[in-house]
């Protein structure tokens, strides 16, 4: 059996896509504690999981977002 892509995948399936969206996880909290010297790293970070779940519009966003916050 084909396995699912990416768009149909769910948190109950074993996969990428679960590991992925767990990765976006951390970083979203880490943004929303303080602001420090380590928020472009986790903006960054934060970009590379959201596209790696499939989020790239989201990932694009927040890019833009924390180059902007960085000029």
């Amino acid at each position: 059996m084909p396995e699912p892509s990416r768009e149909t995948r769910t948190a109950s399936n074993d996969g990428p896509f679960t590991e992925a969206e767990e990765s976006v996880t951390l970083p979203t909290d880490e943004q929303g504690v303080r602001s420090d010297e380590s928020d472009g790293t986790v903006a960054a970070f934060l970009s590379l999981a959201l596209v790696g779940a499939g989020r790239e519009r989201e990932a694009a966003a927040l890019a833009l977002t924390a180059e902007e916050d960085s000029a």
